[in-house]
């Protein structure tokens, strides 16, 4: 089985284990609200945006590796990547929200991480 990975042209990070995803993590988000001409507004108007949420697990070798991936590769918010997952699906994503990196037992550490599919 692949391990699961994020690739940049400008490097990549592959995890030792495999993110965690919750179940129903795939949601499908549209317009808020609609003006009196039928016109959606709010969010992309009546398109579906793919949003999904992982927790990555690290060693505590692959802190740094993630953390210099968003930092230096990324840019953040900024730059689009490959994502794949253990099934060797790849998918182009965006990081949409990342959250605080925590060690949950000795040499694994999480970090919540939502993705936007570009």
């Amino acid at each position: 089985m692949p391990a699961a990975s994020f690739s940049h042209d400008s490097g990549s990070i592959e995890f030792t284990y495999p993110p965690l995803r919750p179940p129903g993590s795939l949601d499908f988000l549209q317009a808020e609200e609609q003006s009196a001409g039928g016109v959606g507004f709010g969010f992309q108007s009546y398109a579906t945006n793919d949003l999904f949420e992982l927790t990555v697990r690290l060693t505590r070798a692959e802190v740094d590796t993630f953390k210099d991936f968003y930092l230096n590769k990324a840019h953040g918010l900024a730059n689009p990547f490959t994502y794949t997952d253990v099934l060797g699906t790849a998918t182009t994503v965006k990081f949409q929200k990342v959250g605080t990196i925590v060690e949950r037992a000795y040499n694994v550490w999480s970090c919540p991480v939502q993705l936007r599919v570009q």
